[in-house]
């Protein structure tokens, strides 16, 4: 097993709950989609629903659940309206600055600060909430680490519908997980450049887990993928 396979492997047992125990004093998802239910009041309805689940492991805890995406994460979406680049001003992220896990800004574009007001009717894009891309390359997820920032077309920033109910950096991990990745795979359009419609995304399945086990998962991933990236780069 090489050290990418290894990395898929760990986030495949998270996804799974094999990486840490379940506490029966940390509740259960059931309550916890409810408390997360309560805040988003906003009915979605899917244009298209031949989603295809055929190849996926939907495996998991008893205490876990099932959920559709757009019914814990709510969805901040630029695509078809064009940033006006220039020189200096709020930093744009592109789909090249989101790799697998983090992000990398060395190539740099900035819109105005007119313009970034004018986006913000759609959503803002915040430190700490997690960006998706939907293509080129399709499938690629990081947390953002800017204070101040607009994302481009090809974007998707999640974001909690309240704060505290959703750990972001482990739907980050879920959605890297060979699981989530198969359902893109299964559903995506296109021939050479690979592409999910944002209508079908908001109806992919992830699993919950309480909050409480979220933040021990993290914690454990985040023990284990140091070793992976070591290996990654010998292997170089």
């Amino acid at each position: 097993m090489n050290a990418q396979d290894l990395r898929n492997s760990i986030l495949q047992l998270a996804v799974q709950g094999k990486l840490v125990r379940q506490r029966a004093e940390e509740g259960t998802a059931d309550e916890l989609y409810e408390q997360i239910c309560s805040f988003n009041c906003k009915e979605y309805k899917c244009k298209d629903l031949s989603l295809n689940y055929d190849a996926m492991d939907m495996s998991i805890p008893k205490t876990w659940k099932m959920v559709e995406l757009n019914s814990i994460l709510s969805f901040v979406d630029y695509r078809g309206k064009t940033p006006n680049k220039i020189d200096k001003g709020v930093f744009l992220i592109t789909a090249s600055n989101i790799k697998r896990g983090y992000m990398d800004c060395t190539r740099k574009e900035y819109i105005s600060e007119d313009e970034y007001l004018q986006r913000q009717s759609r959503g803002i894009t915040e430190y700490g909430d997690l960006l998706f891309t939907t293509e080129a390359p399709m499938g690629n997820a990081a947390i953002c680490d800017l204070e101040k920032s607009s994302c481009g077309q090809r974007i998707i920033t999640f974001k909690e519908y309240n704060k505290n109910t959703v750990d972001l950096k482990l739907m980050m991990y879920f959605i890297l997980a060979p699981q989530f990745q198969q359902q893109l795979k299964d559903n995506c359009t296109g021939t050479t450049a690979k592409g999910i419609k944002a209508e079908k995304l908001k109806h992919f399945l992830i699993p919950l887990p309480p909050l409480e086990e979220q933040k021990r998962i993290v914690s454990r991933i985040e023990e284990f993928l140091p070793y992976c990236d070591q290996l990654i780069k010998q292997q170089k």
